[in-house]
């Protein structure tokens, strides 16, 4: 709940990032295609927001570790 939308915004950039300099190909035409990229979207969101929580858990923002 403390990292907000963070983590959603996050990924998202970085998919965009990765789908406008062609490091990924998607077509969004196709059903397959955006049924993967989304999903790829849903993984990545819940990977930063784990090293986000790391971060803020060693960053000492909830008391010493």
């Amino acid at each position: 709940m403390d990292l907000g939308l963070g983590p959603i915004i996050t990924s998202g950039m970085l998919m965009h990032y990765l789908t406008k300099t062609r490091t990924i190909e998607v077509n969004m035409r196709n059903r397959e295609t955006r049924e993967l990229y989304q999903s790829a979207l849903k993984i990545i969101t819940i990977c930063v927001a784990f090293v986000e929580a790391l971060i803020y858990l060693f960053q000492g923002v909830y008391g010493p570790v």
